[in-house]
């Protein structure tokens, strides 16, 4: 599978996740029964999300602030070192929280923004990978 089609997967798997909702008569808020996300509940609060109205563009734009990029135009239109980041970025998620972030100020502190999409992998493989090993 391509890396494109990997990330649609996600948004798809976050929409199949959402989608889980009901609420119980005498409760005030949806429970979910996820199979991807098992930190849904606290996405949901995190971004915000409007429960009774989520689409599939909000989920695209979800997967792809996890995988780096600040919107989901930004990543279909990413070279293959940034969307190889950008995979690695996601799949480690749930190990690292706040990866996303920790790896922008990295790149801030270290006045690394403007690096190549392909040594700004090389550093992200050599710093956090070891970390998941």
């Amino acid at each position: 599978m391509d890396r494109i089609s990997y990330f649609k997967l996600q948004a798809k798997n976050l929409m199949r996740d959402f989608k889980t909702k009901k609420m119980e008569e005498g409760d005030e808020f949806y429970s979910y029964s996820p199979q991807f996300f098992k930190d849904i509940d606290d996405l949901i609060v995190d971004w915000d999300i409007d429960e009774d109205h989520f689409t599939l563009m909000q989920a695209q734009h979800m997967i792809a602030y996890f995988a780096g990029f600040e919107k989901w135009s930004d990543l279909l239109h990413a070279s293959e070192e940034a969307l190889e980041l950008g995979e690695l970025l996601f799949k480690h998620r749930d190990e690292w929280y706040g990866l996303r972030e920790d790896w922008d100020m990295y790149l801030a502190i270290n006045n690394m923004q403007d690096l190549s999409d392909a040594a700004k992998l090389q550093i992200f493989k050599a710093v956090y990978l070891e970390e998941f090993d």
